[in-house]
């Protein structure tokens, strides 16, 4: 059976057959669990989000039409 992950291509294409589309996939690394992380805060998690924010609203200016 495939992942979500692996079948969001198809969806897109198939509903969105006229636009252009970029995928960014976030790595997929099973060696982790959650006790390698009990250490972090929720703050460094704010920062990170706060971060990512950051990083989408740069990536919308580039794709926006001026």
């Amino acid at each position: 059976m495939r992942s979500d992950f692996e079948t969001i291509p198809e969806k897109l294409e198939k509903h969105f057959r006229l636009n252009n589309k970029v995928l960014i996939f976030p790595q997929q690394d099973k060696t982790h669990t959650v006790e390698v992380y009990e250490d972090i805060s929720p703050e460094t998690i704010n920062k990170g989000i706060r971060t990512i924010g950051k990083i989408g609203k740069g990536i919308k200016e580039v794709f926006t039409k001026k």
